[in-house]
């Protein structure tokens, strides 16, 4: 009884102090550490402001959330809404766009010029689902489409411009290069990728007009001939060419449910592709290998990526998960580059994920060198529960799963558990929390 009272209370200290952080450490490709901050909403879309990259945005089928502290932090702003997609005006950053539908589907656009404090409608109430995306450059307009229409505001949405060109049957993304806002280009469900050079008078074909399936485009800003283009069900493919000629990048990517694909303005040969069946994908070669997020599942479903362009950290969440999730560009692609090189590894012992857990957890560790290693659990009273791993292994990252249950095989009780690690003669330990 006196063991179980020290459990308990260690438990709620333990619990107390992920509150207090606000966040968990795991570990995130290849060595690099991401920010697990737990937020109470399953975000289906997250914005940084451009203008001020302290400042974020969220929705969920729950309301609008809004974070000025980096997405260390949340407030909800708006309640009841059926909202999946946002936008955040590039020069104003208390000027946000929300895409709504009610449980009939009637879809409509909702606009705040003060941060979030007062909301009018200015859509237009119409059956579908919208998208809506702000061009980078002064005036700032925004476009968006209402089913197989295409619209444009320059007044904050409070006025729209239809244009009906008539390729544009669902129109699924649209991408600009900064600093030319005479071009725009638009991927569609089934009738491939367009383009306008002349502010939408007229458009040209681009390509991959045989393939049905939801298009994300993204434009290099310094190159606009190189192209990537990521369709639903099929492959990313990429043009160097301005469309002549189309080829596949699928050197690393397991998936072909493409949610979203963002490309650095600052290193364009940096890419980020999130999927709703293999998770989240990186690349610092312009997209001729990719490297899979391997501290999440690996059949993730991403429901939302953001990119901080300034502060060079990205910003995403899992579909019907509580998180936002955090994480450093730089150290990712640090780490991809000394896996690439062959740099040693370090001797690891990283953050089980998830963490606390319910069932099951993962336990990831890197050894420099092959070794006899041995890794434990042992409760707080310090007796050993379960021998996960016992043989020698060659270098590398590794990860083994934990079920929660002892050597017999039985359920164990919640509470804080530590897990060690020893090879070659070293040791590593961390803590863990179950919660049954």
């Amino acid at each position: 009884m006196k063991d179980s009272g020290f459990i308990i209370k260690l438990t709620l200290i333990f619990c107390i102090v992920l509150l207090l952080s606000g966040w968990a450490p795991i570990n995130y490709l290849y060595g690099a550490e991401i920010r697990k901050v737990p937020v109470g909403f399953a975000a289906l879309d997250i914005k940084t402001s451009q203008s001020n990259p302290n400042i974020m945005y969220a929705c969920d089928f729950g309301g609008v959330y809004r974070s000025e502290d980096a997405g260390n932090s949340w407030s909800q702003i708006v309640s009841g809404w059926n909202a999946y997609g946002l936008e955040i005006d590039p020069g104003n950053a208390n000027i946000v766009y929300v895409t709504w539908n009610d449980y009939m589907l009637t879809g409509n656009i909702s606009v705040s010029e003060n941060g979030g404090g007062n909301w009018e409608e200015r859509g237009w109430n119409d059956i579908g689902f919208y998208f809506i995306k702000a061009s980078p450059n002064p005036p700032y307009p925004v476009y968006s489409t209402p089913e197989n229409t295409f619209k444009v505001s320059y007044d904050h949405a409070q006025t729209w411009k239809a244009i009906y060109p008539a390729f544009l049957y669902f129109p699924i993304s649209i991408a600009f290069v900064k600093g030319n806002d005479s071009t725009i280009y638009v991927g569609t469900y089934k009738k491939g990728v367009w383009v306008s050079k002349d502010n939408a008078a007229t458009w040209d074909s681009l390509g991959l007009g045989g393939y049905k399936g939801e298009k994300r485009i993204a434009v290099n800003p310094i190159d606009p001939n190189i192209i990537y283009t990521a369709v639903e069900g099929y492959d990313l493919f990429k043009t160097e060419n301005g469309g002549v000629e189309w080829r596949a990048l699928d050197n690393g990517l397991t998936g072909k449910q493409f949610t979203r694909l963002l490309l650095s303005n600052k290193n364009p040969s940096q890419l980020f592709l999130s999927t709703s069946d293999s998770g989240l994908f990186v690349t610092n070669n312009a997209g001729n290998s990719w490297q899979r997020l391997t501290a999440i599942p690996q059949n993730a479903n991403v429901a939302a990526l953001a990119f901080d362009e300034q502060n060079g950290r990205l910003f995403f969440s899992l579909l019907n998960e509580p998180y936002v999730y955090i994480v450093d560009v730089d150290s990712i692609f640090a780490s991809v580059e000394n896996r690439r090189r062959g740099t040693p590894y370090n001797f690891q012992l990283l953050q089980n994920y998830p963490n606390p857990l319910n069932a099951e957890t993962w336990i990831q560790y890197t050894l420099p060198t092959p070794a006899n290693i041995r890794l434990d659990i042992y409760d707080t009273t310090g007796r050993r529960i379960r021998t996960l791993l016992n043989g020698r292994q060659s270098s590398g990252q590794k990860r083994v799963k934990w079920d929660g249950r002892d050597s017999s095989r039985k359920q164990v009780s919640s509470g804080v558990y530590v897990y060690r690690l020893r090879a070659g003669g070293k040791s590593l330990t961390r803590k863990l929390l179950l919660v049954r």
